[in-house]
């Protein structure tokens, strides 16, 4: 007998569309960064932004998106899955 599928609870739900949300405005950030057109200082500056975030991204928002999918310590990938957020905010801000 095939069992149904239970649902998921509500941080899984959130963590996993943070997660997509920062992976596609991270690959467009990344990709602008990469192909801007400027100065070479400010191309200098855009692709080391590019890699800096593109790396806060794969370092914090990868093992979340593992976390989630395995479905196991879900406020651990909820809370990596911020970092990015918070590091941009820091970054540009200035807290």
């Amino acid at each position: 007998m095939i069992e149904p599928l239970k649902p998921w609870p509500p941080l899984r739900v959130i963590t996993l569309v943070l997660v997509c949300l920062e992976t596609m405005l991270g690959g467009i950030m990344v990709i602008s960064g990469l192909t801007a057109n400027s100065d070479p200082a400010g191309e200098g500056l855009a692709q080391a932004f590019a890699v800096i975030f593109g790396f806060l991204l794969a370092v914090f928002t990868l093992p979340a998106l593992i976390l989630v999918i395995r479905g196991q310590l879900l406020l651990l990938g909820f809370v990596l899955s911020l970092m990015p957020v918070l590091a941009i905010m820091v970054l540009f801000v200035g807290f």
